[in-house]
């Protein structure tokens, strides 16, 4: 593949560990969207991205961002429905947690 891979976060408090690691990545990777009910976790999760990426408070518009994986941190209890509206649109998705 000759381009970065498109990621979105959602969750950005368990997820701020993947935005480090993807922080190394760079030239493989960029983080173009995080979405997260919180504001001020929001805007941290948003400080620790070397990318400038678009953020959400409403998972529904998020997953209509350009990407082509989300990585999931949310509660693991809400993981499977989030899964399956990015999976009907063609996104690849890591679940952070052990399946439930």
């Amino acid at each position: 593949m000759n381009r970065k891979i498109r990621i979105g976060i959602h969750g950005c408090g368990r997820g701020q560990d993947f935005i480090r690691i993807l922080g190394l990545l760079t030239d493989k990777a960029e983080i173009v969207a995080l979405c997260e009910n919180r504001e001020k976790t929001l805007a941290k999760a948003k400080e620790l991205c070397a990318d400038n990426p678009q953020t959400f408070t409403d998972f529904d518009e998020f997953i209509h961002c350009d990407m082509d994986g989300v990585i999931l941190c949310n509660f693991f209890h809400e993981h499977v429905p989030y899964a399956v509206k990015a999976m009907e649109l063609g996104i690849a998705v890591l679940s952070e947690t052990t399946a439930a």
